[in-house]
C-alpha cells in the first residue's frame, strides 16, 4: 500500500511540473521574450508609434554603421509598450497568432486554443495589468487610435527590466 501511495505521489509531482511547463500564460510570456530576443517581433512606442525608449528590450535591431535602432524587416509588430507606466499593450489576435505560430514551428501545440483562452489564461495567472469590465482587453490610445489591447505589465515580459520599464 504505501508502495502505491508513493507512486502515487510521484506521478502526482511529475504531472505538476508538466502542467506547470504547459502553463498557456507561462508559455505566452516565455516565447514572447523568445520572439523579442530573435527579432521575429516588434513593439513601438504607444504615443508615436515608433521605437521605444529602450529598443534593444523591444526587438530591435542596432545598425552599427549609423548608430540607430530599428524593427527587422521581417518583424511583426504585435503591439505598443508604456515605458514610463510600465505597461505593454499587446494586439490580441496578431500576439496569438504569432505566439501560437511559433509553437507550432516547433512542432508543438500551444495550450491555448483561441484568443479568449489566452486571455482568460492570462487574466487567470494575474499577468493582466487591467480590464475591461468583463473582457480581458482594453481599449488604450495608440498612436492617437482607440485600439483593443491585452494590458500586461512589461516586468512580466522583460525580467531584468531598466528602472524606467518598473511600474
Amino acid at each position: 500500500m504505501i508502495e502505491a501511495t508513493n507512486a502515487i505521489k510521484s506521478c502526482a509531482i511529475t504531472t505538476g511540473r508538466y502542467q506547470t511547463e504547459r502553463d498557456p500564460a507561462k508559455l505566452f510570456v516565455d516565447i514572447l521574450r523568445t520572439a523579442l530576443t530573435q527579432k521575429r517581433i516588434h513593439i513601438c512606442d504607444r504615443e508615436r508609434g515608433r521605437k521605444p525608449d529602450n529598443p534593444q528590450w523591444w526587438g530591435y535591431e542596432l545598425n552599427e554603421n549609423e548608430g540607430t535602432w530599428h524593427p527587422p524587416a521581417k518583424a511583426e509588430k504585435l503591439g505598443w509598450v508604456d515605458e514610463e507606466g510600465g505597461v505593454l499593450y499587446l494586439i490580441p489576435q496578431a500576439t496569438y497568432r504569432a505566439i501560437a505560430s511559433y509553437v507550432s514551428s516547433t512542432g508543438d501545440h500551444f495550450p491555448a486554443d483561441s484568443v479568449r483562452a489566452m486571455g482568460d489564461a492570462l487574466k487567470r495567472s494575474g499577468m493582466l495589468a487591467r480590464t475591461d469590465n468583463e473582457h480581458n482587453a482594453v481599449t488604450v490610445r495608440c498612436e492617437g487610435l482607440a485600439t483593443k489591447c491585452w494590458a500586461i505589465r512589461t516586468d512580466h515580459v522583460i525580467e531584468e527590466a531598466p528602472e524606467s520599464l518598473t511600474p
